[in-house]
């Protein structure tokens, strides 16, 4: 039979690891005029930044993956799977800002930022301009320029009219006529993700976004390059790219690493490595690689701020 002491000292431990584990899974919502970012786990904190036409539930495994060893700031954009769009001129600019003030004004250290896609490139970027906010970068298939991912020679110029045309977003009547239906979207998701289960998500995704912000940021991506203003970056970065999507049309896994070489040329301290396996969505498809070279990368040593 226990004593009063033991029961005492089995009592405390117990209540340590329930507070821990509430610790862990309680989430804080803090809100910006360009996104909401959700707040779980203890530790070094880490700011993810979902995709275009994506949501924050793209890194739910991930985050599960890291919360016990990070404190997990997760960024919902506005304007994408369903919350509320704002009307901006440079959206991707200020939204770049606003994660920079948050940073500030929540007195975070030695930040990480991980970002997908569109993410991966606000990652670089913000990087790039707050150098001393930021301790390390991971981009997951997110490059500086993304109009020059297949060819280099490309400048925000010569993507103009394209640009201007293809994604007019002041114009409410050619964004209806250039909507694109379910069908023809299902088949470009089919080309993201090995996963068919993960297409009815990327459609929800899509349909719940606002038409005037999807085409306003990828006008701004396709007009915007950060090739040479990566070179300020002063912290370790870690790509992971991707390359099977691309296979029936030529690609193979060199010739896609050069490309992503040529895009990441100016960062001083970077590591690219493509995955086997999966498509775009790299978290999804390939996530025992892609979790492992995270947190190996994660877990070395960070410059002090």
């Amino acid at each position: 039979m226990k004593t009063p002491k033991q029961f005492s000292t089995i009592l405390s431990t117990t209540l340590v690891i329930i507070i821990f584990f509430i610790t862990l899974t309680k989430a804080e919502t803090i809100s910006f005029d360009s996104f909401d970012a959700t707040v779980t786990g203890e530790g070094n904190p880490i700011v993810f930044i979902h995709g275009y036409a994506s949501g924050k539930s793209v890194w739910d495994e991930t985050v599960d993956y890291l919360k016990s060893d990070f404190q997990c700031h997760v960024i919902q954009i506005a304007g994408f799977a369903g919350r509320d769009p704002i009307k901006v001129e440079s959206f991707l600019s200020k939204l770049k800002d606003d994660i920079a003030e948050y940073i500030k004004d929540n007195n975070l250290k030695k930040v990480i930022i991980v970002g997908h896609s569109m993410g991966g490139f606000l990652a670089l970027w913000l990087a790039s301009e707050y150098p001393d906010l930021v301790s390390k970068v991971v981009s997951v298939d997110g490059v500086p320029y993304l109009s020059a991912i297949v060819n280099p020679d490309v400048t925000p110029e010569s993507q103009m009219n394209f640009a201007k045309q293809s994604f007019n977003y002041e114009n409410d009547f050619a964004q209806r006529e250039n909507a694109i239906t379910d069908e023809q979207l299902k088949q470009m998701f089919i080309t993201m993700t090995i996963h068919e289960d993960k297409i009815p998500v990327l459609l929800e995704w899509t349909k719940k976004s606002d038409t005037r912000t999807l085409n306003q940021t990828m006008f701004e991506m396709m007009t915007t390059d950060i090739r040479e203003n990566v070179k300020n970056i002063k912290v370790p970065v870690l790509v992971l790219g991707a390359w099977i999507a691309y296979k029936g049309y030529g690609a193979t896994k060199e010739s896609t690493l050069k490309l992503y070489e040529l895009q990441f040329q100016n960062v001083n301290n970077c590591k690219i490595t493509l995955t086997n396996k999966g498509k775009h969505f790299i978290m999804w498809d390939d996530f025992e690689w892609y979790s492992s070279t995270i947190k190996e990368f994660l877990q070395k040593q960070t410059n002090k701020l």
